[in-house]
């Protein structure tokens, strides 16, 4: 398992930082703040890829919201994660529909929504189920 930090301090570069100005509309801003998870979960995906194994079985959720991290603008608990959920939707789609995808193996290619629940639930469950 991958489990990837929610923590905006550990995701991103200063200037990636810092294209979520206060200026930006609240959609905007979380559009921002969504792809900055979804770069790392795509990262991931490309470079199983590149080494014929299934992309999109390792990335997870690795935060424990105990207060200790610095969440994501406008993810900031438990509550947000169905909103978190539908913007690394889009940043899925959008990336299925490039032609930064069209290297993907056939075994890779799934449809956007599974590839967010297997990151936001699926992946941790059957880790959890194999060996708890």
């Amino acid at each position: 398992m991958f489990g990837i930090q929610l923590d905006e301090r550990r995701l991103g570069s200063n200037s990636e930082l810092s294209r979520n100005s206060p200026n930006l509309n609240r959609r905007k801003m979380l559009f921002y703040q969504s792809r900055l998870v979804w770069n790392q979960i795509q990262h991931i995906a490309e470079v199983l890829n590149r080494h014929d194994q299934f992309a999109w079985s390792i990335q997870c959720i690795g935060s424990d919201y105990d207060g200790m991290v610095n969440p994501l603008n406008g993810f900031w608990t438990a509550e947000e994660m169905p909103l978190f959920d539908s913007y690394l939707e889009k940043h899925a789609y959008n990336f299925i529909a490039s032609s930064m995808s069209e290297d993907f193996r056939d075994y890779n290619r799934m449809k956007a929504s599974d590839i967010v629940e297997r990151f936001m639930h699926g992946n941790a469950s059957h880790f959890l189920r194999i060996n708890f």
